[in-house]
């Protein structure tokens, strides 16, 4: 009798577990351009969802990174994202990740404040192009 409650305790505990893991919100495709601003510094960017270089699009956002050198950057970004319920915005924690050899940068926003607390995104962008693709999401 011992041993069948534990199974059944240890059983539900599992699917207790499965059942927290599985209430992530799924990630929502997300893609747009990014664009250079005065003064045209190499860490003056936004990316946007709008239009080619206009900053009127679902999602805004403005990075502030030191100017250091090397392939890896950490700063921050501002972002606005406009939704049916209204404009949210809030500031997150940005990595960059930056391949000169093939002009790709990888780059994730997480730890975000303000109405964006919990929202988690990541991307990849082509200088050639100036175009970023990836997802996004908030936390449970």
């Amino acid at each position: 009798m011992k041993k069948t409650v534990l199974i059944l305790a240890i059983v539900l505990v599992l699917a207790f577990m499965f059942t927290l893991t599985a209430s992530a919100t799924e990630p929502t495709p997300i893609s747009g351009f990014f664009f250079f601003v005065d003064p045209y510094g190499p860490t003056d960017y936004c990316i946007t969802t709008g239009p080619p270089y206009v900053s009127d699009g679902f999602l805004v956002g403005c990075v502030d990174q030191s100017e250091k050198p090397g392939l890896g950057e950490h700063g921050s970004i501002h972002l606005t994202m406009l939704t049916s319920g209204g404009e949210l915005s809030g500031t997150c924690e940005f990595n960059l990740r930056a391949y000169e050899i093939d002009g790709i940068a990888r780059f994730v926003a997480n730890r975000c404040t303000g109405d964006l607390a919990g929202l988690h995104m990541k991307a990849v962008g082509w200088a050639a192009n100036g175009l970023w693709e990836g997802s996004y999401h908030f936390d449970p």
